[in-house]
């Protein structure tokens, strides 16, 4: 499957398929349209992976669990 993201998009998830179960694999950050336009078919769309990220969102989520003092 093909898409692409306009302006306004970042921050947007792109979803991997993992044991049945949708995962956010990446997080839509920007683009790279060669000279094409933003927003436009054959521009490389740039998606840092969420997993290089993985213990800083764990500690985040762990900090601001529902029921949590800061």
């Amino acid at each position: 499957m093909e898409g692409i993201s306009g302006p306004g998009d970042s921050g947007g998830p792109a979803f991997l398929k993992y044991k049945g179960q949708l995962c956010i694999a990446a997080v839509s950050s920007s683009q790279d349209d060669g000279g094409l336009g933003e927003g436009r078919y054959g521009v490389r769309e740039l998606y840092p992976r969420v997993s290089h990220y993985r213990g800083w969102l764990r500690q985040v989520m762990e900090e601001n669990r529902p029921g949590q003092r800061g």
